[in-house]
Parts: C-alpha cells; structure tokens; sequence
C-alpha cells in the first residue's frame, strides 16, 4: 500500500498534521526566514575624503548615525573609511567568500560622491554594478535565497529636483501580485538609492542627512 493510500485510509487526526505541515511550507515559500542565529552582516563603505574630488561634509555624522541603527537592529556592522579602489572590490570580493549561512540577510551600505551610474572610491570612479556583482545569481552561495540589500547615498547626476508639494488623499493603487517562477540572477536583491536618476543627493553640512 502506498503513502498515499495510507494516508486516505488514516483518521482524520492523523491526516491533519499532515496538511498543516505542507501548508507551513507553501507559506514558508513566499517569506524570508528570519529565525538564524545572527541578523547578519552590515557593511558601511563610507566615503569622506577623497584623492581629486571636495571632502564630502558632514558625512562622518550620517555614518554615525547609520552605525547605531544597524547595531540596534543587530547587524554585526564593520566600518571602512575611504578606501581606494582596488581594496573596496578586495573588501567586496572577501565578503561574498564568507559563510553567511548563519545570518538572515547581507546590508551593504555606501556614502560616497557619485554621478549618472558611476561612484567614486578614494582614487577613481567606478561603475555601480561593482557592488552588486560579487552577490548575484550563484557567486554567494550562503546568501542564496537570502536578501541582499544596498543602500547608496551619492549623486546620480546635476539635476535638481524642483520637489513637489504634498496634498491629501494620495493612495499607492499598486495591486499587481507578483509570482516566484524561476531565480533570476538579481534574485532577492534590493538596490536603494538616496536620489533619483540624473539628479544631485542633498547633504546637510552639519547636522548629516
């Protein structure tokens, strides 16, 4: 007799379970598992200074900031401070070596100049898609299926947005559902930028954004 007759043939009690663990798992599916033993790891590729460009100002204050609200969410948070190209992809590389197995999710964070698609190290520009690369498709194994989620805080250009004035009664109308077929090679990965395309990012002097 197989499973699955045995199963028809089981009384409702014993069924039950049964149903409740493969509906766990479908509903499982569609979440991030959150119950590993660490948050994760939290880079902060802050930029200050720099070889030919202005020293970015009042950054070292978002930095601050940024460092005590990922350590209180429980992100294990490493700091490197204006790093000239080579060693920020060397540092990049390395991360994505490490076992994150035992983390819920990756969070990179930059703080740097920026313009259309490009950021600066220390020394030189470089292409934003650095980043991510070392964390796409397979190259990460530990983080596969995990999120991996950037944040960049630099210019996307020399536009200036004009801004725009908030009324009532705005009402995000987005109902689209999304469905999970295959894992595209950007898979659980979430890039968030302080500024919209072609336009400057706005830094107080003082008191950090």
């Amino acid at each position: 007799m197989t499973e699955k007759m045995s199963n028809a043939l089981a009384p409702p009690e014993q069924v039950q379970p049964l149903m409740n663990r493969q509906n766990a798992t479908d509903t499982l599916e569609e979440e991030y598992d959150t119950s590993n033993p660490r948050r994760g790891m939290a880079i902060i590729l802050h930029h200050e200074n720099f070889k030919l460009m202005s020293k970015r100002e009042g950054s070292s204050r978002d930095c601050s900031t940024a460092i005590t609200v990922l350590t209180n969410m429980q992100f294990d948070v490493r700091v490197y401070e204006d790093l000239p190209f080579a060693q920020l992809c060397r540092v990049l590389k390395e991360l994505a070596s490490e076992d994150h197995s035992e983390g819920d999710c990756l969070l990179v964070m930059i703080m740097t100049h920026g313009d259309d698609d490009v950021l600066y190290a220390y020394d030189q520009p470089y292409k934003v898609d650095i980043l991510f690369e070392h964390f796409m498709g397979d190259a990460c194994p530990t983080l596969l299926g995990k999120p991996k989620l950037f944040f960049v805080q630099a210019c996307r250009g020399t536009a200036f947005d004009k801004g725009v004035q908030l009324g009532n009664g705005y009402v995000d109308t987005d109902t689209s559902a999304s469905h999970k077929y295959v894992i595209p090679t950007t898979a659980d990965l979430l890039v968030m930028y302080s500024s919209y395309k072609g336009h400057v990012s706005w830094r107080n002097p003082v008191g950090g954004s």
